[in-house]
């Protein structure tokens, strides 16, 4: 009799152990679900002001006045819009390859005639 009560016991003492063990692997699962929510709400907070300051910017008279004068080539009375053809912006580009081209020193263009490759 003395031994079942002893078993019992230990039986007992076990399920409380497990038990006790179940509890303390919720709680850390519960605050690591509690620091990833406080991180991804401290990200949301951090979006709502940008979005805020974003808002602000777009109701702005100057926002509205670039994005009619942009996008919308439109312009006040009097002035007159201007736009420039596609050609003349790309010349421009190759403008600035032979700026580059011209800051190589000497040796690296007769490499680049050499080798077929132009800089």
């Amino acid at each position: 009799m003395r031994k079942l009560a002893i078993y019992i016991i230990i039986v007992f003492q076990i399920l409380l152990i497990a038990s006790l063990i179940r509890g303390v692997y919720e709680s850390f699962q519960a605050r690591e679900r509690i620091e990833r929510l406080e991180r991804t709400r401290s990200e949301l907070e951090q979006e709502r002001v940008e979005l805020g300051e974003k808002l602000k910017e777009v109701q702005s008279a100057e926002y509205l006045e670039r994005v009619a004068r942009e996008e919308l080539h439109l312009a006040k009375p009097g002035e007159k819009v201007v736009i420039v053809p596609e050609e003349a912006r790309t010349e421009k580009g190759k403008s600035d390859t032979e700026d580059n081209q011209a800051e190589l020193p000497n040796w690296q263009k007769w490499w680049g005639v050499v080798s077929g490759k132009m800089y």
